[in-house]
């Protein structure tokens, strides 16, 4: 059951901030598992963008992903390396 399901989070003192930070929470694993897969792709003996990719996959594939959002882990992780290799695709053909 992710944050925006709960019906009385008395968990949480502002329910509209609570949501607000897991989406940003989500956002920045998203951003760093696409900056991780494009300095793989420019070296793929990259250890620290190898290490950040798979940091990401697991929190994506974990339950505090699961909590966080309704997201499947594994279309968000598959839409960021489509994004990935047509971003470089059309860098390449511009």
């Amino acid at each position: 059951m992710s944050i925006s399901q709960h019906r009385s989070p008395s968990y949480c003192i502002d329910y509209e901030g609570c949501i607000r930070l897991a989406n940003a929470i989500v956002v920045m694993a998203a951003n760093d598992y696409r900056r991780a897969l494009r300095a793989l792709k420019r070296n793929p003996r990259n250890g620290l963008a190898m290490d950040k990719a798979m940091e990401c996959e697991r929190f994506f594939d974990g339950n505090w992903f699961k909590i966080l959002t309704n997201v499947d882990g594994q279309l968000l992780k598959n839409k960021l390396r489509e994004e990935v290799r047509g971003h470089d695709s059309k860098r390449v053909s511009e």
